[in-house]
């Protein structure tokens, strides 16, 4: 057999053994079983909590045509009830020799209706002890001290005039102010006084820091009376 042949020969021995090699890794790959993905472990996440809003409870709103004589504090004097739809007339501030007034009025209403409005109601705001005085009422606080009489241990007391003039209840309050008032007073007075020296140091401030202002408002004026 030539050199040329044997070479053929022995090549084509490779090519077949290469051959049956990779058949053979092949048909072992296929018989491997192939390993299971491995399962992934679900995280248990928790459910957000949900909190359920609830409405704000609702003010009951008191309408003074339904309930006119529904009892309210004044707004005028502390601690005195007056009736829902009542007009205020006039209101004079206590002071530290003088008693708070204050004027209400109520259209059809009479002073009867009034009078025994006042003898229930009073009680229920810490004025117990009444007194009836030629058709006028007189209370006395159960605990609180008049700021004018505090130092010889008096309490507050409360008058309730009547009067009734065409078909309107009209009475006027009386009342003596709780101890401590006139020091309120005095420190809302002092609060203001503070104040309104703080607005006039902040415009002198303001026309020291401008000092020019007034003298070029006098150039201008007098350039003005030079043209005219």
């Amino acid at each position: 057999m030539s050199p040329v042949a044997l070479r053929l020969t022995a090549l084509s021995g490779l090519c077949l053994g290469l051959g049956l090699s990779a058949c053979r890794n092949a048909d072992e790959a296929a018989e491997t079983p192939t390993a299971e993905p491995t399962a992934l472990t679900a995280l248990a996440v928790a459910s957000p909590t949900i909190i359920a809003r609830s409405e704000p409870t609702a003010t009951p709103t008191i309408d003074p045509a339904d309930q006119p004589l529904y009892p309210v504090e004044s707004a005028e004097i502390a601690g005195v009830p007056v009736p829902l739809a009542a007009t205020v007339v006039e209101h004079v501030a206590g002071t530290a020799d003088t008693d708070a007034r204050l004027e209400l009025a109520m259209p059809d209403y009479d002073e009867q209706t009034i009078y025994d409005w006042y003898s229930e109601q009073m009680p229920l705001f810490g004025w117990s002890d009444v007194e009836d005085r030629d058709g006028s009422l007189v209370f006395l606080h159960d605990e609180q001290l008049s700021d004018r009489f505090a130092d010889e241990g008096l309490k507050r007391t409360a008058t309730v005039l009547f009067f009734t003039l065409n078909d309107e209840a009209s009475w006027t309050m009386i009342v003596e102010e709780p101890l401590g008032a006139a020091e309120a007073r005095a420190e809302d007075a002092g609060e203001d006084e503070a104040e309104e020296t703080e607005a006039s140091d902040e415009g002198d401030e303001a026309g020291a820091e401008d000092p020019d202002a007034g003298e070029d408002d006098s150039e201008d004026g007098d350039e003005s009376g030079e043209d005219g």
